[in-house]
């Protein structure tokens, strides 16, 4: 969220590291914090920028940058379920207002 309160827009990464991942997995009551997406659960991932660049992408200098200047240090997938869609949103929002006085 912005300081107006509202969630980032479509671009906008949400400045947080892994306490958000903390945040979920102590907080979530419909999210789990997840590695193996696919689920009937919302489930989610933290993915860690350095980690990916290691194991996955291997990005040159000039790319990873790029990637950065949208992911920052990571980003978060998520994988909605079958839960009641306010009630997902309810918790995500809560979630999101927690990270933002983390940040």
């Amino acid at each position: 969220m912005d300081q107006t309160g509202d969630h980032a827009r479509p671009g906008q990464a949400l400045q947080v590291d892994a306490r958000l991942a903390e945040a979920l997995a102590e907080r979530g009551r419909l999210v789990t914090y997840a590695t193996s997406l696919g689920l009937t659960r919302t489930v989610v991932l933290y993915c860690d920028t350095a980690d990916l660049q290691r194991t996955t992408y291997r990005f040159d200098e000039t790319y990873l940058a790029r990637y950065r200047s949208w992911a920052n240090e990571g980003v978060f997938r998520l994988s909605p379920g079958l839960e009641d869609p306010d009630d997902l949103i309810a918790e995500l929002d809560e979630v999101l207002r927690l990270a933002a006085t983390l940040t």
